[in-house]
């Protein structure tokens, strides 16, 4: 079976994008079975030339998406950015995925009608498309049309968590079903702390990460509230990303409160070897949501921030957790949820080991709907 997968992040330095985008190959495999498979990807990319000019059409395009256009603007918009070579390619496909992660908002092009280009595309050529690793939120109500028209095309619509689920069903997709991100399937590596920071590990560790919806989230006051809470009980600052001009700015935020050494981890370190950073630290604090997810497999409790859509709200949901999401200016809402956690840390690992477990449960359910929906 050949199956192109479309927004395809795994080739990102990014290690939730490679945490769901490898455990998604895993669900494909498992749900295949003994059958063979050739996967091809179609990577999310970054923003070139073609995309800017396609970029002037999007309101046209959003109506021909919709079904309130010309079908030609699309197919020539296609080829604008893909070329006729990867349409080519997909035409080839028996089984097309479609995976936007939590990146459609509907607010510009790239978050919007450049996601459901090639899915809408790829239906139109006849292809079952399948919806995997969803979060599906339009801050723009003029973009749902073209969201509701584009996804009614898919052969399978599957979310990653209840609040894009509940979304989906209002848009009126009622056989929309719940499959829990494929980073639930992430396993650490078995490599020991001190061979996974640069630095020497002085106490416990409090992992600081940013947010994919906002930008300015690592020098928050909450970020400063969490080194503050660090500080005053003999934590250490790990700065968990991959960004180095993020991390220097974590650490500034640490220089500034006070405390031990800040850390960053190891560079070239992959998704697993992140997760056993994970199981080893005190707690997690930030905005990211599949950071957030490989803490809760490895048992270890997060303090969540905003990220760019309600999928954070849907993962709380979803593991059925009992902190708060906090704002973004809640600095002292993130103090008391770090002391409920040094309270009793353990109460709140077995709410996650519970929750994890029952969540992979769900998730071979899930799977026998992939399979049905991969052999048609």
């Amino acid at each position: 079976m050949r199956i192109s997968i479309l927004n395809w992040t795994g080739d990102r330095p990014n290690w939730g994008c490679q945490a769901t985008s490898f455990g998604l190959l895993d669900d494909l495999r498992e749900a295949l079975g003994e059958a063979p498979v050739e996967f091809h990807f179609v990577p999310l990319g970054e923003k070139v030339a073609a995309d800017r000019r396609v970029r002037l059409l999007d309101p046209w395009l959003r109506r021909s998406l919709a079904g309130r256009g010309s079908p030609g603007l699309v197919t020539l918009a296609g080829q604008a950015i893909y070329g006729e070579a990867l349409l080519s390619r997909l035409r080839q496909a028996d089984v097309v995925v479609f995976m936007a992660e939590g990146t459609m908002t509907g607010l510009n092009f790239f978050e919007g009608s450049r996601l459901l280009l090639l899915p809408w595309l790829a239906a139109e050529m006849g292809k079952p498309v399948l919806s995997l690793n969803q979060s599906v939120f339009s801050a723009a109500p003029g973009f749902e049309p073209a969201m509701r028209a584009t996804y009614a095309k898919f052969r399978m619509v599957a979310l990653r968590e209840p609040a894009s689920l509940a979304y989906m069903r209002e848009l009126g997709f009622s056989e929309a079903f719940l499959f829990a991100d494929s980073a639930f399937r992430t396993e650490p590596s078995e490599m020991p702390l001190a061979e996974l920071v640069a630095g020497e590990v002085l106490g416990p560790l409090l992992c600081l990460t940013g947010s994919g919806g906002h930008s300015g989230l690592h020098q928050s006051p909450p970020m400063e509230a969490a080194a503050a809470f660090a500080r005053d009980n003999g934590l250490q600052v790990c700065a968990l990303t991959w960004n180095p001009s993020v991390a220097v700015e974590m650490e500034s935020v640490v220089a500034k409160v006070g405390g031990l050494p800040p850390l960053r981890p190891k560079p070239g370190i992959g998704y697993r070897d992140v997760s056993a950073l994970l199981a080893q630290s005190f707690a997690l604090v930030g905005g990211r949501y599949h950071t957030a997810i490989q803490a809760a497999t490895v048992g270890t409790p997060f303090v969540s921030l905003p990220s760019g859509t309600h999928k954070t709200r849907g993962l709380h949901e979803l593991l059925r957790y009992t902190l708060p999401c906090h704002a973004l200016d809640d600095a002292q809402g993130v103090l008391d949820s770090l002391s409920r956690i040094k309270d009793d840390r353990h109460a709140f690992s077995a709410l996650l080991a519970e929750g994890t477990l029952r969540i992979r449960q769900e998730r071979h359910t899930a799977l026998k709907h992939l399979r049905k929906a991969l052999l048609g």
